[in-house]
């Protein structure tokens, strides 16, 4: 039997919380996207880009979770719980 645990933080930032450049420690390769909310949905489909199956997952669930209150609508906004 296989279960999987994610874990997901959601916190609004901005630059002036930036400290320093790049991210991650040792051989990490960590890069930092800004991505207006508006897009997330056009990023998510576009094949183009290369996401790992996490990402499309926490993306999909912040969409359905918190859409809504993000874009202006209430269809995010059904399932809170």
């Amino acid at each position: 039997m296989f279960i999987y645990l994610f874990i997901y933080f959601k916190k609004k930032v901005d630059d002036s919380q930036k400290v320093g450049e790049g991210g991650g420690i040792d051989s990490e390769n960590i890069e930092v996207l800004y991505l207006p909310i508006e897009e997330l949905r056009e990023f998510l489909f576009d094949e183009t880009k290369v996401k790992s199956a996490g990402l499309l997952f926490a993306m999909t669930w912040f969409l359905h979770k918190y859409g809504g209150e993000y874009l202006g609508n209430e269809e995010g906004n059904k399932n809170k719980n």
